[in-house]
């Protein structure tokens, strides 16, 4: 992340970037954002966060640049919340993430790919808020609570009806 993120600098000097979460990582984290084209300046390690909804609707785009996930609830939470996303080619992210419609993908490891994709976000108002709408829509229709129960009701009452079917063919 930042590696492209210096290159997000170089191009966008209005640009903000802000991690979130805590772990064993920080201090390594302080030391490459210094060496970053403006000093670091342009990042904020937020540390832990209590209050995601309130982070997440001050931004503009979320990136998620994981080489593995197994279920990437920060990537939901960002959709619902309207946020265009930006994350890696892995499994889990492209289930929620339709290239184009709700946030662009790029290969694991691509600093390049993760910058232009970034900066295409960052420079383009309309396209963010058109994937965003899509990312928030996206989120409502699959993750919804109550739309999730009413599935799982579904399944259970098609399970329930396939197993008195086939409990009637036992006897």
């Amino acid at each position: 992340m930042l590696d492209a993120w210096a290159k997000v600098c170089e191009q966008n000097r209005e640009a903000r970037l802000v991690i979130a979460g805590e772990g064993p990582e920080r201090r390594q984290l302080e030391r490459r954002c210094q060496k970053l084209p403006n000093g670091g300046n342009s990042v904020t390690l937020a540390g832990l966060v209590n209050d995601i909804p309130e982070l997440l609707s001050r931004g503009a785009v979320f990136c998620m640049p994981s080489r593995w996930e197994g279920s990437p609830l920060a990537c939901m939470e960002a959709m619902a919340a309207g946020l265009p996303v930006v994350g890696s080619v892995i499994g889990p992210i492209e289930e929620l993430v339709d290239e184009g419609v709700e946030g662009n993908l790029v290969p694991v490891g691509d600093p390049t790919g993760l910058s232009t994709a970034l900066l295409t976000l960052l420079d383009n108002r309309n396209l963010r808020r058109q994937m965003g709408a899509g990312a928030r829509k996206r989120a409502h229709e699959q993750f919804d609570v109550n739309r999730m129960v009413q599935k799982l009701e579904a399944l259970y009452t098609w399970a329930s009806e396939r197993g008195s079917q086939t409990s009637r063919l036992v006897r």
